[in-house]
């Protein structure tokens, strides 16, 4: 059982060791960076292929039985975009807050991730408990959606919109975050 465990740890390992400095290869490989490409549109290209994903997985499951050829591709999508949201996350989060606050965005971002892991956890429990593995991918893709929404709805600000309320203590205050005024100048 450890050695299975020992596996895992170090997939993990390998993945995240080029995720985690995700924005670093591409920048110095081909000269993409979230300028050039921008946080939306990683975001919107990562959710709209995890939803295609998602409609694959539902129309197998629809057809099934269907061969593994049919399935995996799907697979190999879906992982690719699941592991594509977190770097434009974390792109739009750090300009949203500033570089001041930028050790704590990325302590709310990791806990965002762990937090839809759980949820996603028991939903998914749910789900499979109530109607069945094809349940699953709809489910799933449908989140790909709203997620796609929020990111679009909230992941805008400009200094003028972040500008709040002047509070003694030096900060702007505005959606429960501190801002110094001198970073909205």
């Amino acid at each position: 059982m450890l050695g299975v465990l020992l596996a895992a740890v170090l997939a993990v390992l390998g993945n995240l060791t080029i995720q985690t400095y995700l924005a670093v290869f591409p920048r110095e490989s081909a000269a993409v960076n979230a300028a050039t490409l921008g946080a939306g549109r990683a975001f919107a290209a990562a959710s709209a292929a995890f939803a295609v994903a998602m409609a694959g997985l539902a129309a197998c499951w629809w057809l099934r039985p269907v061969p593994p050829a049919a399935v995996v591709p799907a697979l190999l999508l879906w992982s690719a975009a699941a592991w594509a949201v977190p770097p434009p996350v974390q792109t739009r989060v750090l300009a949203l807050a500033g570089p001041d606050d930028g050790p704590q965005v990325m302590a709310l971002t990791s806990s965002a991730v762990y937090v839809g892991a759980s949820l996603g956890g028991a939903a998914g429990g749910r789900l499979l408990a109530s109607g069945g593995p094809g349940t699953l991918p709809p489910a799933a893709g449908a989140c790909a959606l709203a997620a796609l929404a929020a990111f679009a709805a909230f992941g805008h600000a400009t200094p003028s919109a972040r500008a709040g309320k002047s509070r003694a203590d030096g900060f702007e205050h505005d959606d429960g975050r501190r801002v110094r005024r001198e970073n909205l100048a």
